[in-house]
């Protein structure tokens, strides 16, 4: 998946409702998008490096810039188990199901 065309984003499998070659809109839910430190997944998803980290509600919200930025809510264990923290680079999984996409506009 290209996103902006600047940032390619593996996928398992295509996202329902996108075929190959078409362009449209995506979206992608922060709450299952995976975030692992880099040097502990290599080669795994995208990476990218965060530019924001905060606090919001029950859970943490941590922004990465892959080319574009992408938000992940993470949950607290997780958080505390990779402490991301500004300036890291992270890895991002980002599967199919995570993403909905609209066919592009007629």
């Amino acid at each position: 998946l290209l996103l902006h065309g600047q940032a390619t984003v593996p996928l398992d499998r295509p996202p329902a409702g996108l075929r190959p070659g078409l362009s449209g809109r995506v979206a992608i839910d922060p709450h299952h998008i995976v975030l692992r430190n880099a040097s502990a997944s290599p080669g795994r998803g995208c990476s990218g490096r965060v530019v924001l980290v905060m606090a919001e509600g029950d859970r943490i919200r941590v922004t990465v810039d892959i080319g574009v930025l992408i938000v992940v809510l993470m949950e607290r264990d997780p958080y505390r188990r990779e402490h991301p923290a500004v300036g890291d680079t992270v890895s991002l999984e980002i599967g199919a199901g995570a993403i909905t996409a609209a066919a592009p506009p007629a």
